[in-house]
């Protein structure tokens, strides 16, 4: 290199200098152009840029080309590019003597060098290192002619390619007793999506599912739609295996990879050598409801009867009239949510009305059951029906109440005036339990706060004869007037006499 540097005609002192990533850098010494050189892949020409520039010192000659210290890179440094060899900084005697022995050394065939001598593992390892970055590099795809010669060179290509295909992840090469673990470039695996997989399942080898429930979810869709009746042998957190029920090789074993959550299927025979059920365990209540869920939400007046054909027709799986019914019921559940969850929704319920229309009346009373709160009775009365009861209607108020049916049964308390145009005009209503004389009084007392009734006189009060009730009205309302309705008059006055007095 300095025999180089001589020759461009640079004899005073010199700095080397080195491109590495577009930055210019220092040469000191032989072990930093070395360390260099190791940068540059075993694959690619080894070919290192080195600029020259001269330090000014007291005695020596500077170059016309620099003139004073300081000078820009681009204006005094000359590129020299030299293939890689020892480097040597001594003075320009020894460079010389130097040159002479390099030519001595090679004109002689049988020369090596001791610096770079490799011994056979070495070079062996170094071929399988240049082979193993071949495989790795992303080459550009090029179209074979299916009618060219084959090139029996490819073999240890397609061998690689084969191996990436497995499903390990890592590997292992033992070179004279010693083992190096290399990353390999793993292949990409299938994901199973819920949205658009679960509906008809397919599995191949490798396909990978985010949970193991997930897992089991498909494959009890496969077994329903496919109409084979399958069972789980192996069934735990990190590994479910399974297998047909009808006696044929059918299998599909799935574990954890790695570890996490993920499991990924790593054996599979998909032939089925068994005949069809009718009849499958896994096409249960809690299937149907989550199958037919968005369709029973439509149908509301879908029967029983219909509902069971329309499964036989579409899985052709025979359902019982129990499973139907429990069916129907948790797919209300899932679309239109429990009873519990909306009974706990009650308070947000009261809140908004408060917001939305301001001065309503709302109030929920509950027993505390342990530490949780249960329902017990609602009374709601609207400021805007309240306002135009007391500006625009009569002084009448009919009492009645209707029963609640379903999982929580109760009474509908309500309490309704008429309009100037003789029509219905409902004040307000309260949910309760139980049509007792505790539960009107509560209800009238109530009423009378909302519509500022002191003084009962002027009011108009019409009820049935329902016990309890008539007593409430006489105590929240002594002054004011107390009549039946004629329509129930009518219905007791039949339920009394027999069929021919009616």
């Amino acid at each position: 290199m300095w025999e180089q540097v001589k020759l461009l005609g640079h004899i005073g002192k010199v700095s080397l200098k080195g491109v590495v990533n577009d930055d210019v850098v220092d040469i000191d010494t032989d072990g930093e152009l070395l360390s260099l050189c190791d940068k540059v892949p075993l694959s690619h020409e080894r070919v290192v840029v080195i600029y020259v520039q001269h330090i000014e010192e007291e005695g020596v000659a500077v170059n016309e080309d620099c003139e004073e210290v300081g000078v820009p890179l681009n204006e005094d440094i000359e590129p020299v590019t030299e293939d890689i060899g020892p480097l040597n900084n001594e003075d320009s005697e020894d460079s010389e003597d130097s040159e002479d022995s390099e030519e001595d050394k090679e004109d002689d065939p049988d020369f090596v060098d001791s610096a770079y001598e490799q011994s056979e593992n070495e070079c062996k390892l170094l071929k399988k290192d240049d082979k193993a970055f071949e495989n790795y590099v992303d080459h550009p795809e090029v179209v074979e002619d299916p009618n060219a010669p084959v090139d029996e060179d490819r073999e240890s290509t397609d061998v690689a390619k084969s191996e990436c295909e497995s499903l390990d992840s890592s590997s292992y090469d033992e070179d004279d007793g010693n083992q190096k673990k290399r990353k390999r470039k793993l292949p990409k695996f299938h994901e199973f999506r819920l949205k658009t997989d679960l509906r008809n399942p397919v599995f191949k080898l490798g396909l990978r599912f985010a949970t193991t429930d997930l897992f089991r979810k498909a494959i009890r869709n496969y077994s329903i739609i496919n109409k084979r009746m399958i069972k789980f042998k192996c069934n735990d957190r990190d590994r479910v295996r399974p297998v047909c029920a009808g006696n044929c090789n059918w299998v599909c074993f799935a574990s954890a990879v790695n570890g996490s959550e993920w499991v990924q299927v790593k054996k599979l025979v998909d032939v089925h050598d068994c005949g069809t059920v009718d009849h499958n365990f896994h096409a249960n209540s809690t299937w149907l409801a989550q199958r037919y869920a968005t369709q029973l939400s439509r149908l509301h007046n879908w029967d029983m009867g219909s509902f069971k054909q329309q499964v036989q027709e579409d899985l052709s799986v025979i359902a019982s009239k129990s499973q139907i019914y429990r069916a129907r019921q948790k797919a209300t559940s899932i679309t239109e949510g429990t009873y519990e969850k909306q009974y706990e929704l009650l308070w947000d319920y009261a809140a908004e009305l408060r917001r939305t229309n301001v001065g309503s009346t709302v109030i929920i009373k509950c027993e505390l059951k342990g530490e949780r709160p249960r329902f017990h009775r609602i009374y709601i009365c609207l400021a805007a029906v309240k306002q135009g009861f007391l500006q625009g209607c009569r002084p009448v108020i009919g009492f009645d109440a209707c029963h609640i049916k379903g999982h929580h049964p109760g009474q509908l308390l309500s309490a309704v005036g008429v309009d100037p145009n003789n029509g219905l005009y409902p004040i307000a209503y309260a949910v309760a339990e139980v049509e007792n004389y505790e539960t009107w009084s509560w209800f009238c007392q109530l009423l009378a706060e909302d519509l500022g009734i002191e003084n009962s006189t002027g009011y108009v009060f019409i009820t049935d004869k329902q016990k309890g009730l008539i007593e409430a009205v006489h105590d929240k309302f002594p002054n004011a007037e107390h009549r039946h309705c004629l329509k129930h008059l009518e219905e007791i006055f039949c339920l009394l006499v027999t069929e021919d007095w009616c």
